[in-house]
């Protein structure tokens, strides 16, 4: 396996990779799972979970920067050198509500991905969704997506992987004492990939706490049981993710955050079998256009 496919795994998020069939078939297949869920979190973290709901205003433009130590780049079950990873993200992120109880949700975004050590595995993507979010009662809701995304490498100019994933979820919000907030849902997701030895079915448990810990400072906790059925190749995956964020409001439209996870994945292919920890530091702007 080449060091763009084993590098890239450090991103952490759910990412596609964009170039010529000869290089996507190289890329590691461990990829795209652990980089999946870049897509439509506003605050682009991809270690916790996106909110059901987008934030108001309805039309914003954010920008987002994250530098990342990772103690397993390559996910695999050989250990590796850690590594750190700088990400830069400017995004458009739409919300407008199409009935009192739906939101249309819209997602446009352009990555910079800047590895430490492996340079040879720097890459940009640009990634997209569209979905709808429709609350049915005041304390549940069901969200569908279409996303798609793809990634190039920086040094050869060509696609790492590309992807279309298709999901669905079925969740509920609840108001706890003390103005903490539990949200739990369960997704399923389809991934339509190139190279289509990474197509599969992904079964997923979400929980999330959001504890308000001053005027201005905020945490969430969360965990996400996974179980990923690959449909081309013999191969299934139970991944369990742990995550938490703490973050300072420095004013409605910047936020300063830290985050940790730690992936704890075993697979019908030993080679994915891995434990993974990453930690970090964020900065987050945005701007209303409404």
């Amino acid at each position: 396996m080449n060091k763009q496919g084993l590098g890239i795994g450090a991103v952490l998020l759910g990412v596609f990779l964009w170039g010529s069939p000869g290089m996507a078939q190289s890329v590691n297949p461990a990829l795209e799972e652990v980089l999946r869920d870049l897509t439509a979190d506003p605050d682009l973290t991809g270690l916790r979970l996106a909110p059901p709901i987008p934030p108001r205003p309805d039309w914003q433009v954010i920008v987002d920067s994250q530098y990342l130590s990772i103690s397993n780049p390559r996910f695999e079950n050989i250990r590796t050198e850690s590594d750190s990873l700088l990400l830069g993200t400017v995004a458009l992120n739409g919300s407008p509500q199409i009935s009192p109880d739906a939101q249309l949700l819209i997602n446009l975004g352009a990555t910079l991905a800047r590895f430490g050590r492996e340079k040879e595995s720097d890459f940009n993507r640009v990634n997209g969704s569209v979905g709808i979010n429709w609350n049915f009662d005041p304390t549940s809701f069901v969200r569908l997506d279409v996303q798609g995304q793809h990634i190039q490498s920086v040094s050869l100019g060509t696609k790492f992987f590309s992807d279309v994933a298709v999901q669905f979820r079925l969740g509920q919000r609840q108001q706890l004492p003390e103005k903490v907030s539990f949200t739990y849902f369960y997704q399923v997701r389809a991934n339509f990939a190139d190279p289509d030895t990474l197509n599969r079915v992904g079964h997923s448990l979400n929980a999330g706490f959001g504890i308000p810990l001053a005027d201005q400072v905020s945490a969430t906790v969360n965990y996400r049981f996974l179980i990923s059925n690959y449909t081309i190749v013999n191969r299934r995956d139970i991944e369990h993710e742990i995550s938490a964020d703490l973050r300072y409001q420095l004013s409605p439209n910047f936020i300063l955050r830290g985050f940790t996870t730690y992936v704890n994945n075993s697979s019908t292919d030993n080679q994915f079998t891995f434990d993974s920890f990453a930690y970090g530091l964020g900065f987050n702007a945005s701007l209303s256009l409404n």
